[in-house]
C-alpha cells in the first residue's frame, strides 16, 4: 500500500473501521432475540462476532487489485483493505467488552478506551519498525528470499508481542501493515520483489488456512441450528450495507463502485 493512496482515501477510511460493523452489531441485536430468542447481551456477543470482515478473503482480494491497478485511481481497494483491517480490532475489543459484561455483569471501559492505543501504537512501532529494516536493508544487500524471511521473522515478533501482554494496547496486525508500507515507501523496488514472493507463499498459505477452518467447523451442530440463524445473518448483513452506503457518503465513487465496497466489505 502506498501512503500517497491512504491520504487520498481519509476520511471514508476511518468510518469504514467502524461504522459498518456497528450498524451490523446493533442489526444482530434486533433481530436475534426476536428470532432466535436469546438475550440482548448474548445478542451483543454474536453481533461482535459476525460484525469482523474475514482478512482472509479480502485481503488478498484487494491486494491484486492493487497490483493489477484496478480501481487504484480513486483508492477503491485501499480504502477497503484500510478499513477492514481496523474493522477486524474494533470488533474484537467490542467482542471482549461484551464478554466482560455478560461474566461479571461489569462493562469492562478500559478494553474500549484502549482501541485508539492499540491503532496508534501499532502504527506507530510498524512506521519505526519499516523505517529501521528499510536502512538495514539499503545498507546490506540480500537476496529477495533472505528479505522475505527476515520480515516474516519481525512480523511474528510483532504479533507475539500482542499475545504475550495481554495488558498492552497494541495491534500486532496493524503494526505489520505499517511496517510494509513504510518498506514500500522507503525502498519501492525492494518491496515490490517482496511483495512478488509473499504472494507465491500466500498460495500455499490460503490452503492451509482454509482447510484449517473447515476442520473446526461442526456441520451437523450447524445444520440442527436450522434456517433461522442464516436469517438474523443476511438481515445484519443488509443492515451492514446500510453502514457501509452512510460510510462513504460525500466521496467521488460512482453507484457501481459504492456496490462494489458494498459487497466487498461483507466477507465472513
Amino acid at each position: 500500500m502506498d501512503l500517497k493512496d491512504l491520504k487520498k482515501v481519509g476520511r471514508p477510511a476511518i468510518l469504514l473501521s467502524f461504522v459498518p460493523a456497528s450498524f451490523e452489531i446493533l442489526g444482530v441485536m434486533v433481530f436475534a432475540p426476536l428470532l432466535l430468542g436469546v438475550s440482548l447481551m448474548d445478542a451483543a456477543i454474536l453481533g461482535a462476532v459476525l460484525g469482523a470482515v474475514s482478512p482472509a478473503v479480502v485481503v488478498p482480494r484487494m491486494i491484486t487489485l492493487i497490483h493489477d491497478k484496478f480501481g487504484t485511481k480513486k483508492g477503491i481497494p485501499q480504502l477497503v483493505l484500510a478499513g477492514s483491517s481496523v474493522d477486524d480490532i474494533y470488533a474484537l475489543i467490542l467482542f471482549s467488552s461484551f464478554l466482560s459484561l455478560s461474566q461479571s455483569g461489569e462493562f469492562n471501559l478500559i478494553n474500549l478506551l484502549s482501541l485508539p492505543l492499540s491503532i496508534l501504537s501499532g502504527v506507530l512501532i510498524g512506521f519505526l519498525s519499516g523505517y529501521l529494516l528499510s536502512k538495514f536493508f539499503e545498507k546490506i544487500h540480500l537476496k529477495p528470499l533472505i528479505q522475505v524471511l527476515i520480515l516474516l521473522s519481525l512480523s511474528f515478533v510483532l504479533v507475539s508481542i500482542e499475545d504475550s501482554f495481554a495488558n498492552l494496547p497494541f495491534s500486532g496486525i496493524l503494526a505489520v501493515m505499517s511496517l510494509a508500507i513504510m518498506l514500500y515507501r522507503q525502498i519501492p523496488e525492494q518491496a515490490e520483489k517482496i511483495s512478488q514472493l509473499y504472494n507465491t507463499l500466500w498460495i500455499p498459505g490460503e490452503i492451509f488456512l482454509f482447510i484449517l477452518v473447515g476442520a473446526s467447523v461442526n456441520i451437523q451442530y450447524a445444520f440442527s441450528a436450522g434456517f433461522l440463524p442464516i436469517l438474523v445473518i443476511l438481515f445484519a448483513l443488509g443492515i451492514r450495507m446500510i453502514g457501509t452506503w452512510l460510510s462513504l457518503i460525500g466521496t467521488d465513487l460512482d453507484s457501481k463502485e459504492k456496490t462494489f465496497t458494498l459487497i466487498a466489505y461483507l466477507p465472513k
